[in-house]
């Protein structure tokens, strides 16, 4: 059985393959120059065969320099599948460069936009059960998930999946600072969380079944901060 974000995923292919590609039109609406030597790829293969290294540069100057709005919503499906890979290089240039917001996806058809919020709320949905992501994915996630909507949703369904799988961005946050910015809501939403009995019998779970002393540490710090609401960075 395919997951959400699967289905979701097949689904803005299919709302998406209405537009045509012609890679004439594609390079003549582009700086030759960039054309030339990053995009001239994104011409000539198919695209569920594009990787995140293709996009790098189209993602950054697309419409702008690359191609126009059509164009890139013939390539948004495939985009949208790649950052929704766990630790994709790809996240934080279209968290960057925003071309959804430049190109007012929100005034696009109806079953566009649609398709578009089913995707954020299936990567929020299926983020909550990865194993290891890293930190920095992780940031770039929760900023998208704001970004788009869906993060008041995530935060709340993240601290109720919280286990051994997924604890260490709790310690590391707790401890260096969450990578991430927020407002005075969604501090006090997180603190919220951070300083709940849930969290806290949680970690202290952890703690007592770990067999790694430095790690053992580290969750022991965590629960004596949290216990004293001590003040939480966000950076």
């Amino acid at each position: 059985m395919k997951s959400k974000l699967s289905l979701s995923i097949e689904h803005l292919y299919n709302v998406f393959g209405t537009y045509h590609f012609d890679p004439s039109e594609f390079k003549n609406h582009s700086c030759p120059c960039c054309y030339d030597r990053k995009v001239g790829v994104l011409a000539t293969t198919p695209l569920r065969s594009l990787n995140s290294d293709d996009f790098q540069c189209y993602q950054i100057s697309s419409i702008y320099t690359i191609g126009d709005v059509k164009h890139y919503k013939y390539f948004l499906p495939r985009i949208l599948e790649l950052i929704a890979q766990p630790n994709s290089n790809l996240i934080s240039n279209f968290l960057i460069s925003d071309k959804l917001t430049y190109a007012e996806w929100e005034t696009w058809p109806e079953e566009e936009i649609k398709a578009i919020d089913l995707f954020f709320g299936a990567l929020s949905e299926n983020f909550i059960h990865l194993e290891t992501v890293s930190d920095y994915y992780f940031s770039d996630l929760l900023q998208l998930l704001n970004r788009y909507g869906v993060f008041t949703k995530f935060i709340n369904s993240w601290f109720a999946s919280i286990s051994s799988k997924n604890y260490s961005h709790i310690v590391s946050g707790v401890l260096y600072g969450f990578p991430f910015k927020v407002n005075d809501n969604q501090y006090q939403l997180i603190t919220n969380h951070l300083f709940s009995k849930n969290t806290l019998d949680t970690l202290q779970d952890i703690y007592f079944k770990t067999t790694d002393i430095a790690e053992a540490n580290l969750i022991s710090i965590t629960y004596t901060i949290l216990e004293n609401k001590h003040p939480i960075t966000f950076h």
